[in-house]
């Protein structure tokens, strides 16, 4: 998903050497509006791919340790909501069970 503010540079007058920056697009959400879960498809694929580390990995779970630690982290993540992950629409609570998986920002 496209999320970010896009600028373009803009040089005013009077103002040599000086460079400002104006907003041409925001993608963010609105202030105060939850951040949007990835379009269905692309949770689909999210999925897929997941199940098949999972597999391919031998179905090995994390121990309830790195568990309990990987969902500690989510539960203070600015992108928990809902019991799922903003980033890639995964349900936390499976996703931090299995061991090959990943943060999709890197905080695990």
């Amino acid at each position: 998903m496209l999320v970010g503010v896009f600028y373009e540079a803009i040089h005013l007058p009077g103002e040599a050497g000086r460079e400002n920056r104006r907003v041409l697009l925001d993608l963010r959400p609105p202030p105060g509006e939850p951040e949007p879960f990835p379009p269905l498809w692309k949770q689909a694929a999210n999925l897929a791919g997941a199940v098949v580390a999972h597999a391919a990995g031998g179905f090995k779970e994390a121990t309830p340790e790195e568990r309990d630690r990987r969902l500690a982290l989510c539960l203070v993540c600015e992108h928990w909501r809902e019991e799922r992950c903003t980033q890639c629409g995964c349900y936390v609570r499976a996703k931090a069970a299995w061991l090959e998986q990943k943060c999709p920002v890197g905080k695990w």
